[in-house]
């Protein structure tokens, strides 16, 4: 499953103005022009790429080396919208785990399929906070990531893209080979997938169709294939969960960070303003121009710090020296200012994200409290990406049946997803109570927080109890010598509850 790929490619043939590609299928696009821009522009700030920092950006930033040396110097970039894509996906995707199990069909779904998507996971939902939606379409063991940028929506139903053109292409020679895979699913009785390829001499928008059997790679493809008994298309759309603000009739997600490009701006615009502000802290030393021209003589290259001033100095302002103040507390507030801004428009709590350390430990309810916004929208995020896992599945599903891939069989699937408030010292201490209380086996806490494996743990309780003495301990931690003691010394509650007093002092 290549993640990125397609991502940063850039297109050799805009897809979207081909109208012999429209014409072969008789449909049209539903994205408008705007819509497409609003992508791509997502994609470069994504890509630290942003137009504000290229050619055309709005801000020149001129520094005194600059103004010395000639030429301009553009801004300066902190990458944060990357930052927020990361921090989104860390967080919906913590110590995920999907299992499905049930049968030999379960299994095989869990191996082919499920335990590839789990590492892919995190960065799939990063790059859909990036640029609102991408989809992900199973094929046979293995499943395809499918980026805006490599289909073409063609018709939403109550915001589910149920009619879609992807596009897969091979670059040969100064030539490109175009397949169009026409998906429109209208109903679980009617759901039609064509298949046609194109030619596109030298690169041109004047694209010729060709025989879909006359590409190699492609001659086993059918050209069309009807199918029904599903309940939605063969792939699912993962999208960003905020609502569209810049066009409200519009069916395409946002990227997570789409209302607060100008913050991004203008973070980026205060961090070069610091950067240049470092840069240019060097001590200056002022020399009368005339002392240097008549003592140096240009025999001795002079440190940057020594500068020359104006001829008609008096004597006694021939040297100065200039020591550049840091406003490092001044340009700190400002840029966290910005981060705060920015982060609770992305859906984080105010002061999430801070250019400073946080002191002292806070408690899990602390967090949650503080939190709550963040919380929210990750909980969205989550409910959003179990629904859509679930519909994949059933896609994979459908395919074990169509191509008989696997034996027919039922399948339950389970998530688990980490509490993001989750605070490890806290669940350290009641994991030890649960230990002492016979609820949680000593080893399983040993692997937990300990960080041994579950064979290295067990090994060690099981060394421990052969070492014998008062302190031989069971798997749960239990001081079994003291258990049997206590029975010795005439424990009449255990007497009484069994006729084997040994034997329920051992089970025990």
């Amino acid at each position: 499953m290549s993640i990125f790929g397609n991502l940063f490619k850039k297109f050799n043939v805009d897809y979207y103005e081909s109208n012999k590609l429209y014409k072969a299928f008789d449909v049209k696009p539903c994205i408008s022009d705007f819509e497409r821009d609003l992508i791509s522009d997502w994609r470069d700030i994504y890509i630290d790429k942003a137009p504000w920092l290229t050619d055309g950006g709005s801000y020149n930033i001129n520094t005194l080396e600059t103004y010395l040396h000639g030429g301009n110097e553009r801004l300066r970039s902190l990458g944060f919208a990357k930052s927020i894509c990361e921090e989104i996906a860390r967080l919906s995707t913590l110590e995920l785990n999907i299992e499905v199990i049930g049968s030999e069909r379960a299994t095989y779904i869990q191996e082919n399929y499920i335990d590839d998507l789990k590492n892919d996971l995190q960065n799939i939902i990063e790059l859909m906070a990036a640029v609102g939606f991408v989809v992900l379409k199973p094929g046979i063991n293995d499943t395809d990531l499918i980026t805006p940028f490599d289909l073409i929506p063609i018709r939403y139903d109550k915001k589910k893209l149920n009619e879609v053109i992807f596009i897969d292409k091979i670059e040969r020679d100064n030539d490109i080979l175009i397949r169009c895979e026409h998906h429109n699913y209208i109903d679980e009785e009617k759901y039609i997938i064509r298949n046609k390829a194109f030619l596109s001499k030298d690169r041109s928008l004047d694209m010729q169709e060709i025989p879909l059997n006359s590409i190699p790679e492609w001659s086993e493809i059918k050209e069309e294939v009807n199918l029904k008994g599903l309940e939605h298309p063969l792939y699912v759309t993962l999208s960003t969960v905020a609502a569209n603000n810049i066009d409200i009739h519009s069916k395409i997600a946002m990227a997570c960070f789409s209302g607060v490009t100008q913050q991004l701006e203008d973070l980026d615009v205060a961090y070069t303003n610091f950067a240049h502000e470092v840069y240019n802290s060097n001590k200056v030393m002022f020399i009368s121009q005339y002392v240097l021209d008549n003592t140096n003589k240009g025999r001795i290259k002079l440190p940057d710090f020594v500068k020359g001033l104006e001829f008609g100095v008096g004597a006694e302002n021939t040297i100065k020296e200039f020591n550049p103040e840091i406003l490092v507390d001044k340009r700190r507030e400002q840029i966290n200012l910005l981060l705060s801004f920015i982060g609770y428009k992305c859906g984080f709590s105010n002061g999430y994200f801070q250019f400073n350390e946080k002191t002292g430990l806070v408690t899990a309810t602390q967090i949650e409290a503080d939190q709550q916004r963040t919380i929210n929208t990750i909980t969205s995020i989550r409910t959003m990406l179990e629904y859509k896992l679930n519909e994949l599945i059933e896609c994979i599903n459908y395919l074990c049946d169509i191509y008989g891939l696997v034996g027919a069989g039922k399948y339950e699937t389970s998530y688990y997803f980490k509490d993001i408030t989750a605070n490890f010292e806290e669940d350290r201490s009641r994991n030890i109570e649960l230990v002492k209380l016979n609820i949680l086996p000593k080893w399983k806490y040993l692997q937990e927080f300990e960080g041994y494996t579950e064979e290295e743990a067990k090994q060690m309780v099981k060394e421990a109890n052969d070492d014998g003495g008062s302190q031989m301990q069971d798997d749960y931690g239990n001081q079994i010598n003291q258990i049997r003691e206590q029975y010795q010394k005439g424990n009449k509650v255990v007497e009484a509850e069994t006729e084997e007093p040994d034997k329920g002092i051992n089970e025990k």
